[in-house]
C-alpha cells in the first residue's frame, strides 16, 4: 500500500514536468512513519510517457520500500527529487538542471547578490570543505574565520561525506540566528568552535557563498 502511494506521488511529478494535465483530484495521504499528512494533486501521466518501460523503476522502488533495513531513512520527498534529478541528468546537458526548492531559492538569492548567512566563500580542497575567504565586514570575518580554515562540523554535526552545496545549505539561515562551525585553522591541528550570528550578505557574485 505504501509503495502504491509513492508511485502516485512520482506520477504527479512526471505529469507536472511534461506539462500535460489530464484530470485533477485532490488526494490526502497519511504516512505513518514519515509525515502525518500530505496533500497532493493527482494527475494522470501523459500518454507519451506510457511508451517507456517503468517496470524496473517500480521493482527497485518496491525493494527499497519492503527490504531496506532502515525504514525511517526512506524519505518520499528525497525519492521524488532524486528521480527528477536522474531524469534531467540523463540528458547530459550541462545547461539543463533541476534544483530542489531550497537550493533553487538559495540560487536565486545568490544570483540577486543578496542572501542571509555568514558571508564566507567556500570551496573543496583534498576532499575537505574549506573557507576560500570570508567577505569583508561579514559575520564570518568578525568571528575570526580565516582563509584556509577547514570546516569539520556544523552545529555539532560532522559534514564528512556531504557535498559543498549541502554544507552551504546547512550553514545558511535566517538573519539573527546562530550557527556554530567547528573548524581547524590553517597550520593548526586542534579543532575550535566558532559561533556566528547570521546576517544579510550583499555580494557582487561568488560561486559558493553561505
Amino acid at each position: 500500500m505504501k509503495s502504491q502511494k509513492i508511485r502516485y506521488i512520482l506520477l504527479v511529478v512526471i505529469a507536472g514536468l511534461t506539462g500535460y494535465f489530464i484530470g485533477v483530484n485532490k488526494i490526502s495521504y497519511g504516512w505513518d512513519h514519515y509525515q502525518p499528512h500530505v496533500e497532493v494533486t493527482s494527475k494522470e501521466a501523459p500518454a507519451s510517457l506510457m511508451h517507456g518501460d517503468f517496470s524496473m523503476f517500480w521493482t527497485v522502488l518496491d525493494k527499497l520500500e519492503n527490504s531496506y533495513y532502515d525504514k525511517k531513512a526512506i524519505d518520499p520527498q528525497k525519492i521524488i527529487n532524486g528521480a527528477i534529478m536522474g531524469m534531467v541528468n540523463s540528458l547530459d546537458d550541462p545547461y539543463t538542471m533541476y534544483l530542489p526548492p531550497v537550493q533553487n531559492n538559495n540560487f536565486k538569492q545568490t544570483m540577486a547578490g543578496k542572501f542571509e548567512g555568514i558571508g564566507a566563500e567556500l570551496g573543496v580542497k583534498e576532499k575537505n570543505v574549506v573557507v576560500v575567504a570570508p567577505l569583508d565586514g561579514s559575520p564570518a570575518k568578525k568571528a575570526g574565520v580565516r582563509p584556509g580554515d577547514i570546516i569539520v562540523k556544523v552545529d555539532g554535526d560532522y559534514i564528512s561525506g556531504m557535498s559543498l552545496n549541502q554544507v552551504v545549505d546547512k550553514i545558511r539561515g535566517p538573519k539573527g540566528t546562530e550557527v556554530v562551525l567547528t573548524i581547524v585553522h590553517k597550520s593548526e591541528d586542534t579543532p575550535v568552535d566558532v559561533k556566528i550570528v547570521r546576517d544579510t550578505i550583499t555580494v557582487k557574485g561568488c560561486a559558493a557563498d553561505d
